[in-house]
């Protein structure tokens, strides 16, 4: 018995020292890591240093967006795909979102005035505001001037609706403050310079809660029931009358679908959504006649659903004609897969000739624009963050 108990304690003898000296290597082994490590830090130039120490130390920047026309949900839902929450606090909508050049934060209250914010912004700020005519410039001078005033701005950028006949009076006013930096302005223009002021697309009538559609959620691959479709006003002694005309006489107007009123309104009733819904979801072609403007917002809500826009070439009078590429020059720089006529007159051509297209012509059609607008998209969203922190950074 004895000697078995002798045997035991000889063996954790034995145990504990063999544990022991590999605790003792595992020390040593790290203290000689370490040591190298220490060595190759110190051979490194010292500007690789700098930069790793910089690198860990960066803050992405703040940029607060303030939103009281809902002309910046283009932006902020199709174009960044960030969300907005179905209640508002005290008015507002707010939401946010980080990119790799901004901590984004929306602010979206329709109509709101300065003196109703839930705090002041301070350093970056950007409004998104309508500047369309006379009588809604006045809402946006009012934030304009309220926020030039704060002590704490360091840059502003703006997001505008320009005026419909391009003068844009009132952007004129704003542009001599430095420190609006940055302008992106929805419509043809001859003011676009590509160097502080930048032309932005239209975009869907997210005001009327035109929808962000899932590209993948759509059938592209079936027959769709129109050949085109136009749902909208037709204002007096326009173009669109001539539409109107000339859909009357087309052979295959019986495949298309067209739905004509005499005064535009500014909210749609939830039958007409549906209905104008159904158009562009149904149809491989969406006529885009002038309207106040050129362009205009069904061109967009077409692009959404896959349906091709035909759109009408031409440039309203006295508006927007010093810029070469108007109408819809952004469309054109990025060689956008659309259709343009340049009359009304030519429509049956441009009917008769889809009519003839198999069904796997038209779905590569429908690809070849799909996928264009999404790497438009993408372009203009990093348009949008590459130049506000190319201006912001080097004027902070």
């Amino acid at each position: 018995m004895r000697i078995k108990r002798t045997a035991a304690v000889f063996c954790m003898c034995i145990g504990y020292g063999l544990v022991s000296l590999f605790s003792a290597y595992t020390m040593i082994q790290k203290h000689e890591t370490k040591r190298k490590s220490d060595l190759h830090s110190a051979d490194l130039p010292n500007f690789q240093q700098k930069e790793n120490s910089q690198a860990d130390n960066i803050t992405i920047p703040k940029l607060e967006i303030i939103d009281t026309s809902g002309i910046g949900m283009y932006l902020w839902k199709h174009i960044l795909m960030a969300d907005l929450p179905d209640y508002p606090n005290e008015g507002w909508y707010q939401s946010r979102l980080t990119t790799s050049k901004f901590n984004l934060r929306y602010n979206l209250g329709n109509g709101l005035t300065p003196s109703q914010l839930l705090e002041e912004p301070s350093g970056n700020v950007m409004l998104a505001l309508n500047g369309r005519d006379k009588s809604v410039s006045s809402h946006a001078e009012l934030w304009l001037d309220y926020i030039l005033k704060m002590p704490h701005l360091k840059n502003l950028g703006l997001l505008l609706l320009g005026d419909e006949s391009c003068h844009n009076t009132m952007l004129k006013k704003y542009l001599k403050h430095e420190v609006l930096r940055v302008v992106f302005l929805v419509y043809d223009s001859p003011l676009v310079d590509n160097i502080r002021i930048f032309q932005w697309p239209l975009g869907v009538a997210s005001y009327r809660n035109f929808p962000s559609v899932k590209s993948e959620t759509l059938d592209i691959e079936k027959e769709r029931s129109y050949i085109c479709n136009f749902i909208g006003t037709v204002y007096a002694n326009s173009s669109r009358e001539t539409l109107k005309s000339e859909t009357g006489f087309m052979k295959n107007g019986s495949k298309c679908i067209f739905k004509y009123r005499e005064s535009w309104l500014t909210e749609e009733s939830a039958k007409s959504s549906v209905t104008y819904q159904h158009a562009l979801l149904n149809s491989d072609l969406t006529l885009s006649p002038v309207g106040k403007n050129s362009e205009c917002y069904r061109t967009y809500e077409a692009l959404e659903y896959g349906s091709i826009p035909v759109i009408e070439n031409q440039v309203q009078p006295n508006s927007c004609e010093g810029t070469k590429l108007a109408p819809y020059s952004l469309l054109k720089q990025h060689s956008a897969p659309v259709l343009y006529v340049q009359n009304w007159k030519q429509l049956k051509s441009v009917i008769d000739t889809f009519s003839t297209f198999t069904l796997k012509e038209k779905i590569e059609k429908r690809r070849t624009l799909m996928k264009w607008y999404q790497d438009f998209k993408l372009a203009m969203k990093n348009s949008f963050l590459q130049n506000m922190y190319n201006l912001f950074r080097h004027k902070s």
